[in-house]
């Protein structure tokens, strides 16, 4: 694309900036916590002998396409990324590079989110949670494979997407724009994912210091609708005249955002992990009393089973939850 004369004036005056710096130290952070996080979940199915479940390959899974997000920005980086465009040696290259990079950010964060939600589907009984829990993952999907279309498809030819010369004729859609909405809907699914379970955990009939523990547990993942609403003015920032420099904070906010969604994915099946660290207390997948043990897959509650605290009017979702919030998070019943 040609630059106009004062967008060559100011790429001239700047000609010495680089960001680099920054695409390169919040990928080094932001990555190795991601597998950390994933690690210690599987660390901590092995502590309690429990089964690996589809939410767990699903968090795989996202922590893969995190993974080829970050060589796409490094490499971004390597070919003149988070530099003026009158720098780079090959921008034809670097915009592949960008293009290829941003593919992979849809699938890695709807990937995370379907994890969570196949997690609230073990942990929480009642067709009718499930049934939202369908809803809002369809819409997600959806959303998703939209998402990636218009990042695909963005032009016509898609080589205009990346090929200056060939996007002077090719007939482009609005792309800062569709990115402002698609980036606003991961917004929203964001705050309904992180909202599904705060209902049913609010209405469990244990002592207040442990429900708001819970609670607190599960609000961690409002750091990820933190970094998803600040990402949203960056993505409409982009321009095709710089896009390396431009592409720099939609870069970063883009890793940080996936990377902290699957640590926070992780959080609530450490407890055993963390026990074990801290205590050095292996949870046993045996036993008569998941209290102390963390049975893997525990027999129906009975009337008889209720401990003083949950006598009377009980729903079957509360007492299910409970029992497996007194175990731990790691070692949730497989779904009916």
């Amino acid at each position: 694309m040609t630059l106009s004369p004062s967008e060559l004036q100011y790429q001239l005056k700047h000609i010495n900036d680089d960001r680099s710096s920054g695409i390169v130290i919040s990928h080094a952070v932001v990555l190795p916590l991601a597998y950390i996080a994933v690690v210690a979940r599987f660390v901590s199915r092995r502590l309690c002998k429990a089964r690996i479940e589809i939410d767990d390959y699903t968090i795989v899974a996202a922590l893969i396409f995190a993974t080829g997000e970050a060589i796409g920005g490094l490499l971004c980086v390597a070919n003149g990324g988070a530099k003026h465009v009158i720098t780079v040696k090959d921008p034809v290259k670097l915009n592949k590079l960008i293009f290829a990079t941003e593919i992979f950010y849809s699938p890695a964060i709807a990937a995370v989110k379907i994890s969570v939600l196949l997690l609230y589907r073990r942990i929480f009984p009642g067709d009718t949670f499930r049934k939202i829990l369908w809803i809002v993952g369809c819409f997600i999907l959806c959303y998703t494979v939209t998402q990636q279309l218009v990042t695909i498809i963005q032009c016509i030819p898609v080589s205009g997407a990346w090929d200056p010369a060939v996007h002077m004729r090719a007939k482009c859609i609005q792309l800062n724009l569709a990115w402002v909405i698609m980036a606003s809907l991961n917004v929203i699914t964001d705050a309904v994912t992180l909202c599904l379970p705060l209902p049913l955990l609010w209405r469990l009939q244990i002592d207040k210091e442990r429900k708001y523990g819970l609670i607190g547990i599960f609000l961690l993942g409002g750091f990820v609708c933190v970094a998803s609403i600040y990402r949203v003015p960056k993505v409409y920032s982009l321009a095709l005249s710089d896009p390396g420099w431009t592409d720099t904070d939609p870069c970063i906010w883009s890793m940080v955002e996936v990377c902290v969604a699957i640590v926070c994915a992780c959080l609530p099946t450490l407890k055993v992990i963390l026990n074990w660290i801290l205590h050095g207390k292996r949870v046993a997948s045996t036993g008569p009393d998941v209290t102390s043990t963390g049975l893997a897959h525990y027999p129906p509650l009975t009337p008889d089973d209720r401990q003083p605290g949950y006598r009377g009017k009980v729903s079957d979702v509360q007492l299910d939850f409970v029992k497996v919030a007194r175990s731990n998070w790691a070692h949730v019943p497989p779904s009916r």
